[in-house]
């Protein structure tokens, strides 16, 4: 009869799986998932090693439950903002833009020298007529990657190398009074008396100039194509030629400047220098919203189910960030503790609680829907088989799978999950890739047990700080429990003994 683990094997187990696996600077270190990988790396699915992949935005890294780390520009596994994972002390989890779920330093002010993040006052300012490109004649320098201040001697009297957020040092001009104002993209740190970025990155647009063509979006720091009329905007620098941003009644959006009352189109009326809509509210979507999507979203010029001016049928909620209806009322959040109390969805995106960002957040075999943002069933999604046997979406089952111990390639060592059709090993070892004999249970994958130095399954626990929480993203073949210490990515699949 095996015994119950004891304190002291769980705290030692505890202390393995917190300890990263040395590996030479010459050799690359093996692996089997990301968190076999230091901070900065992932595990290549081809060559099981950890290697470096370069990113500017969490979209350009591949697969799921990856973001880019804003201090290497590399994709790593995804370090906050789930609900469970959380940054360690002195750091805080970015909750926007291309660095979204990673972690970085606090807002520190030491000698004087303030490094800027998104909770800081800032000041912002009318750019007039001052260029946009942070590379033109005016400003020449401004954004610019510095070490001293005589680095940014280009920039007059006053400018200063600053830090700005954990990207480095670089060139900004002085601002305040008697001195001119910031150009368009950028806001006065009154602090600091110091231009930066209004998205707080000169690594991006407008702290770097966008190729001939394209325009600054200043909300995501991307360069886009022009926005024409009646599309949304959030300056005149995504507008086209001849194009600036304004209010309408239901948003900004750039409109074409006109002169003297004329040379506006049928539908507009020139207003202060200005094509204005007639009835003073755009239709970005061209007029062609209709039954079963009847709402047109400004800020995107696409159709939904719903929208602040197209209410839901009674009864029906609009989720204004899916602008599709639903029967349960969204809860509204600033962060992911504010959705602890909302019905299963437990992550804030863009302000409404949600049940999933990527397939990481959802329980084994269901996926995300991107559109809703909702776990949906998908019967074969992280189910591996044994050798010989496929998983059929019908059954969500490997067929031909096993019904008991002698279905298994070895029937005194393994054993039969019925509910899978899986074979899986009763000593808790596993068959590392695909094709072994003894697979783990859904969405678990064969990773190295460090208190045994052997092959086992991974988990992952909804709650990792209630060591017998039977509620489970990834769980475990019947016989095992999944033990997993809290502000870990996962667990491993253990024999308790009861």
């Amino acid at each position: 009869m095996r015994s119950l683990f004891s304190v002291k094997t769980i705290i030692l187990l505890g202390a393995l799986m917190s300890v990263a696996t040395g590996c030479s600077d010459d050799e690359p270190q093996s692996c089997n998932v990301d968190a076999d990988c230091g901070r900065g790396l992932i595990c290549d699915d081809e060559s099981k090693e950890c290697v470096a992949e370069p990113c500017q935005s969490l979209g350009e890294c591949p697969g799921s439950g990856r973001v880019c780390l804003q201090a290497t520009n590399s994709c790593t596994r995804r370090e906050c903002g789930d609900g469970i994972l959380m940054c360690p002390a002195g750091q805080v989890c970015v909750d926007d833009g291309p660095y979204l779920w990673s972690c970085v330093p606090e807002p520190t002010m030491v000698a004087d020298v303030l490094i800027i993040n998104t909770d800081m006052g800032m000041s912002s300012r009318d750019a007039g007529s001052v260029q946009t490109d942070a590379g033109g004649s005016t400003y020449q320098g401004l954004c610019q990657t510095c070490s001293t201040d005589r680095d940014c001697n280009a920039l007059g009297e006053g400018a200063e190398c600053t830090p700005i957020g954990n990207t480095g040092s670089f060139c900004t001009t002085a601002c305040g009074e008697g001195l001119e104002d910031c150009p368009e993209g950028f806001t006065c740190l009154e602090q600091l008396g110091q231009c930066v970025p209004v998205n707080y990155d000169c690594t991006v647009c407008p702290g770097r100039g966008c190729d001939a063509g394209l325009a600054c979006d200043l909300s995501s720091g991307q360069c886009v194509m022009p926005r024409g009329t009646c599309e949304s905007c959030t300056s005149d620098s995504s507008c086209a030629d001849n194009h600036v941003c304004r209010p309408a009644q239901n948003g900004n959006f750039c409109l074409q400047t006109c002169a003297n009352g004329g040379g506006c189109a049928g539908d507009y009326t020139c207003t202060d220098g200005v094509c204005t809509p007639n009835g003073g509210r755009c239709d970005s979507c061209g007029g062609r919203c209709q039954d079963p999507t009847p709402a047109c979203i400004p800020e995107t010029g696409m159709c939904g189910e719903c929208s602040n001016d197209t209410p839901c049928p009674i009864g029906e909620f609009c989720d204004q960030m899916t602008n599709t209806c639903t029967g349960s009322e969204p809860c509204e959040c600033g962060n992911d503790s504010q959705c602890e109390t909302c019905g299963g969805r437990p992550i804030c995106l863009q302000g409404n609680c949600v049940e999933c960002l990527d397939d990481t957040d959802c329980p084994a075999r269901s996926a995300c829907n991107l559109d809703t943002f909702e776990c949906e069933s998908a019967p074969c999604a992280g189910l591996t088989c044994q050798m010989g046997s496929q998983c059929s979406v019908q059954t969500g089952r490997c067929e031909p799978g096993c019904n008991n111990a002698a279905d298994c390639t070895d029937a005194e060592t393994m054993d039969c999950n019925v509910q899978t059709g899986q074979c899986f090993y009763r000593d808790g070892t596993c068959d590392p890739g695909a094709g072994g004999e003894g697979v783990c249970a859904p969405g678990g994958t064969c990773t190295l047990n460090p208190l045994s130095m052997s092959a086992a399954c991974s988990c992952r626990k909804v709650n990792p700080d209630d060591f017998f929480s039977p509620d489970v993203l990834v769980g475990c073949h019947p016989g095992f429990s999944c033990f997993q210490i809290p502000n870990t990515p996962e667990g491993l699949c253990i024999e308790l003994g009861f």
